[in-house]
């Protein structure tokens, strides 16, 4: 567990410093109003790579799918650095959300398997306790890296930029991360030679491998599935850049085109496929439609206003990056500090629906409605720190609830 939580800490001080550097990438290319849409589209594509990787460390073995995932998020890192575009940045995000969620789960997975059902929302509000220090940590670090200054009008960085923070990384996460594959692959071998996983012994050709693995991943349903969401939900994202909005013809085709490809893979799933991506009885459970519900539901209200947040309280409420950061990470620092509270009650009570139904959702509803009303020019920062911290113990109720659910 210490392996793992300092995983933890060096992936959430990446975190915490991430919308302060990509807010600069993007404008660095002079296109600033893209850092929502390369955001979208990477945590689309990054956050559906969990099905298959389900399948990977089913078939392949935990260790394989960490070590994959581990060297998609570290590529990531690479290219971010090098970048020289805001596409090849796009691409970059794309590699580094796989990783990093890839990373994420199998930890998750990990970290479900050695512990009891009830004490489950107290280790992950464990694993996710390193964001208490680095949200304070984040800042300071980003702008030593950016410093940025107002030159003729125009902020401009006089440090040794974003490059090296993203490189910086590069480096770091495969030290912290290869002691725990190395632990990984020792428990495998441990658990290879006592019996405990039955190896499967084939005659297959190449070919036949190839069709085998894109029958198990079901490389079409995750095609038509990433392909149905990012044709769905990026034109919200770039229509201002449309003279007639969402009027336009390209708008209006994305999205009828997403409609149409989504319900091609719910045809695919029930009709086409052999091995499905979410098994049909599974979406018909009350628990689990329900904590993948309350979960899209809370990414969608939380990204709806997040996406240019950082840029709205350098620009117009006149913060430095230590101090933006700071308010960005006020979410990650009274989420993590109050699930311990709500894993502790799950643990002693046995009960975790009452807390998301009578205090969760309420307070989630009450901090994002009130971000409507006081994320304005002329408002006292403070109410809207106020409303990040409802959020924030909203979000840590809510997330223990749905992890203790879905794992």
């Amino acid at each position: 567990m210490i392996r793992i939580w300092i995983i933890a800490f060096v992936d959430s001080l990446e975190q915490g410093m991430g919308p302060s550097l990509s807010t600069y990438v993007t404008s660095h290319f002079r296109i600033h109003s893209l850092t929502s849409a390369t955001s979208v589209m990477s945590s689309i594509i990054g956050g559906l790579t969990k099905l298959p990787l389900a399948k990977l460390i089913d078939i392949w073995g935990r260790p394989q799918g960490y070590i994959v995932m581990v060297g998609s998020l570290t590529l990531g890192l690479i290219l971010m650095a090098a970048s020289n575009s805001v596409e090849l940045y796009a691409a970059a995000q794309i590699f580094y959300w796989v990783g990093h969620n890839g990373t994420d789960y199998v930890i998750g997975v990990f970290v479900a398997d050695t512990s009891h059902l009830k004490n489950r929302g107290l280790m992950f509000a464990f694993l996710t306790s390193p964001f208490i220090i680095t949200a304070w940590i984040a800042g300071p670090l980003a702008e030593a890296y950016l410093r940025p200054e107002t030159v003729d009008g125009e902020q401009i960085v006089t440090g040794i930029g974003w490059r090296w923070a993203y490189g910086t990384f590069a480096i770091a996460i495969p030290i912290v991360a290869l002691p725990l594959f190395a632990l990984f692959q020792w428990n495998y071998r441990r658990a290879l030679k006592a019996g405990l996983i039955p190896v499967e012994k084939t005659a297959r050709t190449f070919a036949q491998s190839v069709r085998y693995y894109l029958i198990e991943f079901d490389a079409v349903g995750l095609f038509l599935i990433v392909a149905g969401l990012v044709l769905l939900l990026l034109p919200f994202n770039i229509y201002s850049y449309q003279h007639e909005k969402f009027t336009s013809n390209m708008i209006s085709c994305m999205i009828g085109l997403g409609v149409l490809v989504l319900a091609a893979f719910a045809l695919w799933e029930r009709f086409g496929a052999k091995v499905t991506l979410v098994p049909f009885h599974l979406l018909r459970d009350r628990t689990v439609l329900g904590a993948n519900l309350l979960a899209a539901t809370i990414f969608f209200g939380f990204y709806m206003w997040n996406g240019m947040f950082f840029s709205f309280l350098q620009v117009v409420s006149d913060l430095s990056v230590t101090e933006a950061t700071y308010v960005i990470n006020i979410y990650s620092v009274g989420s993590c500090i109050w699930s311990f509270t709500a894993g502790i009650l799950i643990a002693r009570t046995g009960r975790f629906k009452a807390q998301a139904l009578f205090f969760g959702v309420p307070v989630m509803i009450l901090g994002a409605g009130l971000m409507i009303h006081f994320r304005q020019p002329g408002v006292n920062i403070g109410l809207v720190v106020m409303c990040q911290v409802l959020i924030a113990l909203a979000g840590g109720t809510l997330v223990r609830h749905r992890n203790v659910e879905k794992i």
